[in-house]
């Protein structure tokens, strides 16, 4: 499953500063009760998502842009920091990983918010349409991009939106999945392809990507099945109900890091551009994303995301 590609990302990564070993540390459901926001009081609704862990020194901005945006479109806004899945539920921890970024599954945390976000229930429906993941080091730039816009363009007869990635084949920083039980279900896989794909350099992408591609697959007793490498067509459409977008479209990387290996203009972030991940800027990650925000409040108001036109002018 190892790539050159990969190896060489997992470079960049360590180039640039991997996140130190976090302590292990539950849940701080007093902060995710302040930090979480319910927009949308009648559902059906969409709601936005991102965890993170306490030490980012970056999350309190990029969570103020996204209440944002959530409060402009009514949609819920959660908030997840440290850990969300222990050693009681028998996931993703593993001190004989390789890597310490690795060892408490920090990567896959993440579908685990998505999956408890899921099945999240009012009066036994479920509350959420679409939940919409967003990394903890992405915000929104251009705030009159409407969720409906993204469903409307790419979201018919669609059950999962991602965008492209320079080195796998959807980049999982941004993504959309529409509330049914095939996604339910698709996200359970994956999260259950953990132990194959832990110390992968990109791991739960690499795995969201193998198993959209149809690379993984299940027998009829459940077991994971592996295409060889040498058997697989990287260039071959997703599955059905599966949209990869263009990367700019909703998931553009900022400049510097891994965009500068990326290929220009179809992932490098520009003025307009709808989000801006902050993927592995070669300057300070916290320091660039909170000059780009200072910008935006300096030239465009305390309330910039009214004004999607004058943000253009912070680059």
């Amino acid at each position: 499953m190892k790539t050159i590609h990969l190896a060489f990302i997992f470079l960049l990564l360590t180039a640039c500063g991997l996140p130190k070993q976090f302590p292990r540390t539950p849940e701080d459901l007093e902060r995710k009760r302040k930090d979480s926001h319910a927009f949308c009081r009648t559902p059906p609704c969409m709601a936005l998502v991102t965890h993170s862990t306490l030490d980012v020194p970056y999350i309190d901005a990029a969570q103020k842009n996204h209440v944002r945006y959530a409060k402009k479109y009514n949609l819920d806004y959660e908030f997840r920091n440290n850990l969300i899945s222990d050693f009681a539920h028998g996931q993703f921890i593993d001190d004989r990983a390789a890597k310490k970024v690795f060892q408490l599954g920090l990567y896959w945390q993440k579908l685990i918010a998505v999956k408890d976000a899921l099945n999240k229930k009012d009066n036994d429906h479920h509350r959420y349409d679409w939940v919409w993941w967003i990394d903890s080091d992405a915000i929104f730039t251009n705030f009159s991009i409407s969720p409906s816009d993204i469903i409307k363009t790419y979201g018919k007869n669609i059950d999962f939106i991602a965008s492209k990635d320079p080195f796998t084949a959807l980049n999982s920083g941004v993504f959309l999945v529409r509330n049914n039980e095939s996604s339910r279900q698709m996200i359970n896989d994956i999260i259950n392809l953990y132990p194959y794909y832990k110390n992968e350099a990109l791991p739960e992408q690499s795995a969201m990507s193998d198993y959209v591609l149809g690379f993984v697959y299940k027998n009829h007793f459940g077991d994971f099945l592996f295409t060889p490498e040498v058997d697989r067509n990287y260039a071959r459409p997703p599955m059905n109900k599966i949209a990869i977008i263009s990367q700019r479209a909703i998931n553009s990387f900022y400049r510097g890091g891994l965009s500068s290996l990326a290929w220009g203009p179809q992932v490098v972030w520009e003025p307009g551009d709808f989000i801006a991940h902050f993927a592995a800027v070669k300057e300070d990650k916290n320091e660039a994303m909170r000059n780009l925000l200072k910008c935006f409040e300096e030239k465009c108001g305390q309330q910039y995301e009214n004004d999607s036109a004058c943000l253009e002018q912070c680059s």
